[in-house]
């Protein structure tokens, strides 16, 4: 073999090991580029739980707040009347026809309101001395 072959054979194959390293290298690469978003995922996953939770809890808070002050107004508005409807107590606070429902409900099941016809309610005794309390 010629001294000229044989360089060239031996430049083709330091060139086939370079492209083994750098295969080799590459896949390292990928590896642990494959870890890091994986990692990533978990970790936005644990932050979206985080951040879900603290958002219904706000939420939450918020829905609370608005159904006790629209139960509040509609117990207010109640000791003043002798009966009402939904729709009297919506206008008089303001207030759409939904909540009022939702706090009639509330304040029939605890006792302090009750529906003695259709679409008809009056405060109770107990309704009395709850809304003097407040």
């Amino acid at each position: 073999m010629s001294k000229d072959t044989t360089q060239k054979e031996q430049t083709i194959e330091e060139m086939i090991a370079e492209m083994h390293a750098l295969e080799a290298e590459a896949l390292a690469l990928h590896t642990r580029a494959a870890e890091v978003r994986e990692r990533i995922r978990e970790r936005l996953a644990s932050l979206d739980v985080s951040l879900g939770g603290a958002v219904k809890r706000t939420r939450r808070a918020a829905s609370t707040g608005r159904a006790s002050g629209t139960t509040a107004s509609v117990l207010a508005f109640a000791a003043g009347q002798d009966e009402f409807t939904v729709d009297d107590v919506a206008k008089a606070a303001s207030v759409a026809a939904p909540p009022v429902r939702n706090a009639l409900t509330g304040l029939c099941k605890r006792g302090l309101v009750e529906r003695f016809d259709r679409g008809r309610y009056r405060i109770t005794d107990a309704g009395k001395k709850a809304a003097a309390e407040k």
